[in-house]
């Protein structure tokens, strides 16, 4: 198994790889960084990440406890955080509602000049389609030369 490892290298040993890379080039700094004070969760066996899949409870605690590390590094670093009620509720790129109706105006009879350069073309076109209901004769006619 060891050298199926060794020969596939899967998402996840490529992941550990370029942490141990990562940790052995970077210096480790004087306080306790995120992933000290984040709980430590003992892996149980090297399956590939995609493989292994997180529900209910687990997934709540990893989620909760990813959460606890931001709020913690929020506070180290004394960010302040925009609470998002002050954001600006616009959808659109128009300050006003005048300029956005013109240019909605101006979409629409450019989408109406086209349909009506194009039209007469697809008519004359639909028009050369035979028809193979042939609309003019009856049913009774049909019937009549069935019988």
């Amino acid at each position: 198994m060891d050298q199926y490892w060794r020969e596939n290298p899967d998402l996840y040993s490529i992941i550990k790889k370029k942490r141990k890379d990562s940790e052995s080039t970077l210096p480790q700094p004087a306080s306790e960084s995120i992933s000290q004070l984040a709980p430590k969760i003992p892996a149980t066996n090297d399956r590939s990440i995609i493989s292994t899949v997180l529900r209910g409870a687990p997934l709540r605690k990893k989620i909760n406890a990813s959460h606890r590390a931001i709020r913690q590094h929020v506070m180290e670093m004394n960010a302040d955080i925009i609470p998002r009620t002050q954001a600006h509720n616009r959808k659109c790129d128009y300050p006003s509602l005048e300029e956005e109706r013109n240019f909605r105006a101006d979409v629409v009879a450019e989408q109406i000049r086209a349909w009506r350069s194009m039209l007469p073309t697809l008519i004359k076109k639909f028009a050369k389609i035979p028809d193979y209901c042939r609309t003019t004769e009856s049913v009774e006619k049909r019937s009549l030369k069935i019988w």
